[in-house]
């Protein structure tokens, strides 16, 4: 895979028909800490496949647990003590269960983009509930994997579909539906459409490209330099000085890192997030 060129513009071209999964995973993809568990991940699976065999990942001594399961348990044994002591427990094989601190449905190579992925990158349920579902790409991680609903483009606006989780309880779930249909309701009386599935701030683009040109080790000057980032505001010298430009650099820098940490809440939020 080559990286896109980021003193390109053009190289950046795609963002222009990402849905929310695919800017969440551009950004995600770029996270420091995702590319290690990643490696991380690879070494676990050689391992194993090297202790039992090819179909190593049947094989529930390879499985992650939460809560973790002691070194002297057996899978039974420990299935029989979170079921009494944790009021919150799962196990999953490794392709999984390594994902879930990344709400992934399953580990992806961070070297392969969106589109090289077959689009086929899939985020898990978002903690938030209730959760507005606007079409059938929200709806679909929902969904059983064998459901296949992709000719219905998008729900009918006047009418409201909501998640629910059942693991939880339902009393505060109902007050937020309530609350969330109240103001869907009074959107649809004024006709008016609520804000964007999939809002694409011009800055997503930039942060990409700041990520980029660090990844490939450029400094923080030529960054600045190359995407203008030293324009100062027009009461402001039409000139910055280096120190301005390399300061104004890093918190970009610092913003778009931020971004591959928090795309769970940027992409995935009815609302759209503050503009920097």
């Amino acid at each position: 895979m080559s990286w896109p060129d980021w003193t390109s513009e053009k190289d950046y071209d795609f963002t222009e028909k990402l849905s929310r999964e695919g800017w969440a995973w551009e950004f995600l993809r770029r996270n420091e800490d995702y590319r290690e568990a990643w490696e991380h991940y690879l070494g676990q699976t050689s391992e194993y496949e090297k202790k039992y065999g090819k179909d190593w990942e049947k094989n529930q001594e390879t499985w992650v647990y939460f809560p973790e399961r002691n070194p002297s348990e057996t899978p039974a044994q420990w299935g029989s003590r979170v079921t009494i002591d944790a009021p919150i427990f799962w196990d999953e094989p490794l392709q999984s269960g390594a994902a879930v601190p990344w709400h992934l449905r399953t580990m992806m190579d961070p070297d392969l983009s969106f589109e090289e992925h077959g689009r086929q990158v899939r985020f898990r349920q978002r903690s938030n509930f209730p959760a507005h579902l606007s079409d059938m790409i929200e709806a679909r991680e929902y969904l059983k994997q064998d459901d296949d609903f992709s000719f219905i483009q998008e729900f009918d606006r006047k009418f409201a579909v909501v998640a629910f989780d059942l693991n939880v309880t339902l009393e505060k779930q109902l007050e937020d539906a309530k609350a969330l249909l109240v103001k869907r309701q009074k959107a649809w009386a004024k006709n008016k459409k609520p804000s964007s599935r999939s809002p694409k701030p011009s800055s997503w683009q930039l942060y990409l490209r700041v990520l980029d040109g660090r990844h490939i080790g450029a400094t923080q000057k030529a960054i600045g330099i190359e995407l203008s980032l030293g324009v100062p505001p027009d009461d402001e010298p039409s000139v910055a000085s280096d120190s301005q430009l390399i300061q104004r650099t890093k918190d970009y820098v610092r913003r778009a890192r931020a971004q591959t940490r928090s795309y769970m809440s940027a992409f995935f939020s009815d609302d759209l997030p503050p503009e920097s």
